[in-house]
Parts: structure tokens; sequence; C-alpha cells
């Protein structure tokens, strides 16, 4: 009798151990595909991210704009050009677009935040940012897991100055607010959250394409 309890005492701490681990592990819900695309204005290749239902760029896009930043700190290719507002709506490549606003929100939803979340201004959800960055760029990498295959970089932004390189990483949508504002997200070092934000359009920050 004692060696039948000992069984299944020992089968069920197993399993809780397997479902413990199934629910540290799983961190995105659905499918995710790589790929390439290469840019044919200039022959630059891309690592692309399938997510869900959407198609990334898992690049900064770095396509030589007139009137777009290249920080000289850029540690690699991948940190991309910075562009403000008016260039990030018209520089991505034919058959991509600049993301919406709605189109991050789809994302967002995608890597387990709720709509009601998604919607809010600020820093939300829990642990979609992390899913979100690389895991080897940033300053503080214990909250960066690369999961959703987005390899975000802290490329930082450019307002008078190049500012938190290493740090944080923003990104333009094509979504207005108004004629001096634009919504934006961006990602934070020792944050594993999402910001959802009102932006200049004078500022400088990194673009990522989504297919058409």
């Amino acid at each position: 009798m004692t060696n039948i309890v000992i069984k299944l005492l020992f089968c069920y701490c197993l399993g809780l151990l397997v479902l413990g681990c199934d629910k540290e592990t799983k961190e995105v819900n659905c499918p995710i595909t790589y790929g390439t695309l290469v840019d044919p204005r200039d022959g630059s290749r891309y690592a692309t991210v399938s997510i869900c239902t959407q198609l990334w760029m898992a690049q900064n896009l770095r396509y030589e704009l007139e009137g777009a930043l290249l920080n000289p700190s850029n540690p690699g290719t991948e940190y991309g050009r910075l562009y403000s507002y008016d260039q990030a709506l018209k520089v991505c490549p034919n058959g991509w677009h600049l993301p919406t606003d709605e189109e991050w929100r789809t994302l967002e939803e995608a890597l387990g935040m709720t709509k009601e979340e998604t919607e809010k201004i600020g820093w939300r959800g829990e642990k979609e940012g992390q899913f979100l960055k690389s895991t080897t760029e940033w300053n503080q990498k214990e909250n960066s897991s690369n999961s959703a295959g987005f390899r975000a970089v802290p490329a930082g932004y450019h307002k008078e100055e190049y500012l938190d390189m290493g740090g944080q990483a923003y990104f333009w949508t094509a979504s207005a607010v108004d004629d001096k504002n634009a919504w934006g997200r961006s990602l934070k070092g020792e944050q594993k959250k999402i910001k959802r934000s009102q932006e200049n359009r004078s500022v400088y920050q990194s673009c990522r394409c989504i297919m058409d």
C-alpha cells in the first residue's frame, strides 16, 4: 500500500512539473515562421517573421531615404536608420507598408494582451515586450526572450541628438493623432511590457514594415 501511495505522489509531482514547464515555455500561442525579404530598391536583405496572421520585417529598415539619419554609433546594420514620421510613411518597399496603430494592437493581442489593454496608453500587458526583444543587444538582457522572432534592437531615437542607444527601441505607426503627433510603440531594457504613446512627428525613430 505504501509503495502505491509513493508511486501516485511521484506521478502527481511529475505531472505538476511538466505542466509548469509548459506554462513557462509556451509564450506565443500561434504559428511563427521565418523568411527573407530582398528590397529591390537597394538589394538589402531583411529577415522576416510571420506571427499569426501578420508578416513583419524582423529587422529595422535601413533604406537610405533623403533626410533619414544613420547613427554613427550603430553596432550593426540590424539597427537600421531613424526616420521622421513623414519619412516613415513612404519608406517601406513596394508590397509593404508602415503598420497602423490597429495593426500593432493586433500583434499585441497575438502575443497575449487583451483587446482592452491594447487600447490603453502607456506601458501595457505583462510580458509581450519581452517576447519582441532580441536576446543579445540590450543593456539589460534578462527581460528579453525574442519568443516571437521579432528581434527588436535598442536603436534609440533622435531629438536634437542621438538618445537611448542600448536601452530603448522606438517604432513609428502610420496612425496620426493630429498634425503634430502620431502613435508610436517603445520597448525598454528594464520593462517586459510594450508602451503605446503619442510622439512628436519630428522625432526620428525606427521603422518596421508589415506586408500589405
